[in-house]
């Protein structure tokens, strides 16, 4: 049985890491509940969240560029077009 740190740190890691909910939730026995469900991201994604003062960051700016990028051409090879227009809906 667990004491009362590993459990808490056990806990800590569900709110961390999304990937190891599940197994933090059953080492816990407990069932996990969604909060601020209005906040939750509408599909699967790439999701980047920073203060305003940096999008000014050569860094910040050549991430996210890589990533839509990246992005990008996965969509035109699903589609198995080279065109994709709005909403990766093919061309």
């Amino acid at each position: 049985m667990p004491d009362a740190l590993d459990r808490l740190t056990t806990f800590l890691a569900v709110g961390r890491c999304k990937s190891f909910t599940a197994a933090a939730a059953a080492a816990l026995g407990v069932t996990p509940t969604a909060v601020l469900e209005a906040f939750l991201t509408k599909g699967p994604g790439f999701y980047l969240y920073f203060p305003a003062r940096t999008q000014e960051q050569p860094e910040l700016r050549a991430l996210t560029e890589s990533v839509t990028s990246s992005r990008g051409q996965k969509a035109k090879r699903r589609s198995g077009r080279t065109g994709v227009s709005g909403g990766g809906v093919p061309a």
